[in-house]
């Protein structure tokens, strides 16, 4: 395993709070988390590699847009939480 190690400065409270919670959710540390984040590539099993058209912010949507999958009574209890309920909306 590598020791290479960096310091992020200037990271949005936004992208710092959603890893902290997925930290918190996981039980994994940030550390863990982060570094699960920078490696997970959607594009792995896409044959074509095709570069990415760059976009005017520089933060870290990008990987939440493909945010790895949560422990499944993480995923279970945010689906409960979506239902709508019909008697809601008349």
């Amino acid at each position: 395993m590598s020791n290479i190690q960096y310091t992020i400065r200037g990271v949005p409270s936004k992208i710092d709070s959603r890893l902290r919670r997925i930290a918190r959710l996981r039980g994994q540390s940030l550390n863990q988390v982060v570094l699960e984040q920078l490696s997970y590539n959607p594009d792995a099993t896409k044959k074509s590699r095709a570069p990415k058209k760059a976009t005017s912010n520089s933060d870290f949507d990008s990987l939440f847009n493909h945010i790895t999958p949560l422990e499944p009574e993480v995923e279970s209890t945010l689906k409960s939480q979506r239902l709508v309920n019909p008697k809601d909306w008349q």
